[in-house]
């Protein structure tokens, strides 16, 4: 390291430092990689869709935990909440009692 910076600085004081020439120049921009075609897109649709029907197809109700009315956690009870007031619907929500 030492030995080329020696040499940069000799070339620098003589007016002949070429970045190029001590092979320390900027990178060249690389190719943007292309996109992927519509038959990849295609795949990996039916590929998701395939696996929601599995999923869909694996929820038994009688041995499952049961479904929350509300939907989810407190974050999720709001987004609901929100969207119920853009409806227009302002009731109260309409849950089974628990047991």
């Amino acid at each position: 390291m030492r030995h080329f910076a020696r040499e940069a600085l000799r070339l620098e004081r003589e007016g002949r430092l070429d970045p190029a020439a001590l092979g320390i120049a900027p990178a060249a921009r690389r190719p943007v990689p292309p996109l992927p075609g519509p038959l990849y897109v295609a795949l990996t649709g039916v590929a998701a869709l395939v696996l929601y029907l599995v999923i869909l197809g694996a929820y038994d109700p009688g041995s499952s935990a049961p479904l929350s009315c509300r939907g989810g956690g407190p974050g999720l009870q709001f987004v609901e909440e929100i969207a119920r007031g853009f409806a227009g619907d302002t009731g109260p929500i309409d849950c089974p009692p628990p047991r």
